[in-house]
């Protein structure tokens, strides 16, 4: 008989069967396509080998890609989304089983996050270069400063509790909902996540789950759409995909758990340059305004 967990990983493997069909789609449609560059394979297994020890790869993957040049700004939020989609939702599978937690605040928390991803995908999808290169270097700022406090011990490390019930409940799905709607934007999931349920009380290792299902669903979402607005880069996104799957067995199978301190240091150093180099990249660009590309509905 099949238990509530097994119910949950059969729903996140149709999810991932389904995004697959319409990458699949998507490609085929698109081609011819260069094949993926060899450094996007490299990046892939390395961001996602340390998403799933709690790092997060939104702001990594963003770093890399910029220094090595291989996606236009405007094109990045899309090809975070769709590329590392895949692996989290392997992640998601595995750590279901590792770590239990509610299944109720876990689905409520992902609900919320995949809708307001949803929305939020739509916004990005039509911002210009300009904004897009000032959103994320503002996110990248903040995600670094969030990080750099959670490695100076000025974040909670968590209560006790499994679930969260009444107002502490609530607080969880508002604050979901805006943190998937900040994920279109190249926003990761992870550090957020980890103070807001801390902060509310929810046992630490029990905020890996929930986040890392939000992070499946609200991949597999805001790729779903970024990929009809063709805002994308498609060989980079499948060299993320294909190295970052084996990097989340390996790293939950394999080598499970090392001491990640010098680790975020360097993320916080090197997300911080890439900040900043987008915000002035986008005070030197021209030009607000918010347009729709085609193909885009909504």
């Amino acid at each position: 008989m099949f238990n509530t967990v097994s119910i949950a990983q059969a729903f996140i493997a149709l999810l991932g069967v389904s995004f697959s069909g319409l990458w699949r789609v998507t490609w085929t449609r698109a081609r011819p396509l260069p094949y993926p560059p060899i450094s996007s394979f490299f990046i892939g297994a390395m961001v996602c080998f340390f998403d799933t020890l709690g790092i997060g790869n939104y702001a990594t993957t963003t770093a890399a890609l910029r220094a090595r040049k291989m996606v236009a700004d405007d094109l990045i939020p899309g090809t975070l989304n769709v590329g590392l989609a895949l692996p989290a939702i392997i992640e998601a599978l595995i750590y279901l089983v590792l770590i239990k937690v509610d299944l109720t605040l876990l689905v409520a928390c992902v609900a919320a996050s995949t809708v307001g991803a949803w929305f939020g995908a739509g916004i990005v999808s039509r911002l210009n270069i300009r904004t897009i290169r000032l959103s994320m270097g503002g996110a990248l700022i903040l995600f670094s400063v969030l990080f750099a406090a959670r490695g100076l011990g000025l974040f909670p490390q968590g209560g006790s509790a499994l679930a969260l019930e009444g107002a502490k409940f609530a607080i969880a799905l508002v604050a979901f909902a805006v943190l998937g709607g900040l994920m279109a934007v190249g926003i990761g999931l992870y550090a957020p996540a980890m103070v807001v349920l801390c902060l509310l009380g929810l046992d630490l290792k029990a905020v890996f789950p929930i986040m890392m299902t939000a992070a499946a669903f609200i991949g597999s979402a805001t790729g779903a759409r970024f990929l009809r607005s063709a805002k994308v880069s498609m060989p980079v996104a499948l060299g993320l995909a294909l190295a970052g799957i084996p990097a989340v067995l390996f790293a939950a199978f394999v080598v499970r758990e090392i001491s990640l301190d010098i680790l975020r240091w360097i993320v916080v150093a090197v997300v911080l340059y890439a900040g900043t180099s987008l915000l002035r990249a986008g005070l030197a660009s021209p030009g607000w305004s918010i347009r729709k590309p085609a193909g885009v509905a909504g």
